[in-house]
């Protein structure tokens, strides 16, 4: 092999390196961008419906703990999305074999599940189609539009321009 050889062979790595290494930051970015968004549009939502401690809509599970309220669905689903946090972070760091990840990639359906059920209703109340937010359960930079979506909805109830819609006695929203 002739040096010409390695450094070509050395450029094509550099390459796929750089193209790796610019995937990942616009992937990081992206989440970074998604979640300021969703942390504003759920402050601003549970202020609207006076949440108490709407600053939880910044904090990881606290955020979970805010979409749960605006869905007005059982506080017990927060140990699911606590649970799937703690096992990702788990599964990541330390060999747990293949029936952790098995139940750890369970969790994680369930809570994906929960969250699709907690964006429907939060759809319905604030005249957004859920599919904003199904769509963006699965393909991270589309959650944007919804959540741009309930906050200007959100900002405008709050200015008493628009109204809430009422989801009480509403057999859609049991689990």
């Amino acid at each position: 092999m002739d040096i010409l050889e390695i450094y070509s062979a050395l450029d094509a790595l550099g390459i796929f390196l750089g193209i790796v290494f610019i995937f990942l930051l616009g992937f990081l970015l992206f989440g970074v961008i998604v979640y300021i968004f969703t942390g504003i549009a759920y402050y601003k939502a549970a202020e609207v419906e006076s949440i108490p401690n709407n600053w939880l809509a910044w904090i990881p599970v606290g955020n979970s703990y805010i979409m749960l309220r605006l869905a007005e669905k059982n506080m017990n689903f927060l140990f699911v999305f606590i649970a799937s946090m703690a096992s990702t972070v788990i599964r990541n760091f330390f060999d747990t074999g293949v029936i952790f990840n098995l139940i750890s990639f369970a969790i994680s359906i369930v809570s994906i599940i929960i969250s699709i059920q907690c964006y429907l209703v939060i759809g319905k109340k604030y005249e957004i189609s859920p599919a904003w937010f199904i769509v963006g359960c699965f393909i991270i930079p589309v959650m944007i539009v919804p959540m741009v979506m309930l906050y200007k909805k959100a900002k405008k109830i709050s200015r008493g321009e628009a109204t809430l819609n009422s989801i009480e006695n509403d057999a859609d929203n049991e689990f």
